[in-house]
């Protein structure tokens, strides 16, 4: 906690912390279970959501962030209910193999089960949008650009509004 709050001294900064990752190299030290039953994720959501819960904006999120992987899905859902008002920086989606339906545990709840305004998702797609490729009648990469970019838009916001 210490290395992260000299960053939160300022008034409108906030922090991301390195929480699930999507390297595959990641399960060696993410996954590893502790002595008291945590993994060293769960251990690091939980350091996160302490420091972040008087920490908390107008919107309700925190400003101590975390990096939560799309390529992790089978922790997301345990991570968010340790994290409810934490956002997720989420690296991995598209050409690292996340997938809409990865993201649907990551969204945060809102009243009654409704997704908020403020779903606390930050997804990245960096690989599948800009090495998009180009389709027939594409005059330069620009256009596949925009289109892959178009697509993980529309995409995220199905998720986002539970379609």
């Amino acid at each position: 906690e210490d290395t992260l709050t000299p960053f939160l001294t300022h008034a409108g900064r906030g922090v991301f912390v390195l929480v699930r990752t999507s390297n595959p190299g990641s399960d060696t030290v993410q996954s590893h279970t502790l002595t008291d039953g945590r993994t060293v994720a769960q251990m690091i959501a939980d350091l996160v959501a302490g420091l972040g819960r008087t920490r908390l904006g107008a919107c309700g999120l925190s400003d101590v962030g975390a990096v939560v992987a799309a390529t992790k899905p089978q922790d997301a859902a345990a991570l968010r209910a340790r994290m409810p008002d934490t956002p997720f920086l989420i690296p991995g989606y598209g050409a690292q193999g996340g997938t809409a339906a990865d993201l649907q545990a990551m969204r945060r709840a809102g009243p009654a089960g409704r997704v908020p305004e403020t779903c606390g998702m930050l997804v990245t797609s960096s690989r599948a949008v800009i090495y998009a490729k180009p389709e027939p009648g594409d005059a330069s990469w620009q256009g596949a650009v925009g289109r892959a970019a178009r697509r993980l838009a529309q995409e995220v916001k199905d998720v986002v509004i539970g379609l």
